[in-house]
């Protein structure tokens, strides 16, 4: 289902901005045997903000229902999440440690919004940095890593160009990395 909604602060330059919309990001687990652990590094998409509250119709839950029970699945989808905050190595990125696999599923906020506090959204160069920094970090830590391309959005033709040149960015990357 898609993840509850909470109130936050965020700080943009000098200002603190309440935000109504900050989804909360959780996990219910069960301890089984399973073949693979994979989480799924994303933003609001992957989260599945845009479905059908309790459907449990995102992608994610759609790949978890076709592998079945022989693989463990947690959508690490987090609302307004970017390559930037992963690249950080922080508690997001941790999590995503503790798994087999991680896919990396992110990029429409990196082209639409940006890096915090820079005022502009990210260009291909910034979003492939920041996807290697956490492709290496994964790998470092012994998780097999899946590069997903970034999804189609409605993006102006400056982004349009960003994302088309980051998209196979990321595919070279996969390449270069062994993802």
């Amino acid at each position: 289902m898609p993840e509850d909604i909470f109130t936050a602060y965020s700080r943009q330059d000098s200002d603190w901005t309440l935000e109504w919309n900050r989804t909360a990001p959780c996990l219910l687990g069960v301890v089984r045997p399973c073949k693979k652990r994979i989480a799924f590094l994303g933003d609001s998409i992957t989260a599945g903000c845009g479905t059908k509250k309790d459907g449990y119709e995102m992608w994610v839950a759609r790949i978890a229902d076709a592998i079945k029970d022989d693989y463990a699945v947690w959508n690490l989808g987090l609302g307004f999440g970017r390559g930037s905050d992963c690249a950080t190595d922080g508690s997001w990125l941790y999590k995503a440690k503790q798994y087999d696999v991680a896919v990396i599923t992110y990029g429409v906020n990196d082209i639409r919004s940006g890096e915090y506090g820079k005022g502009r959204g990210s260009s291909a160069g910034e979003i492939l940095y920041w996807a290697e920094i956490t492709v290496d970090s994964l790998q470092e830590s012994g998780v097999k890593v899946i590069i997903a391309t970034i999804p189609p959005f409605e993006y102006s033709e400056k982004e349009r160009w960003e994302w088309r040149c980051a998209n196979l960015g990321l595919k070279l990357l996969a390449e270069r990395k062994g993802c």
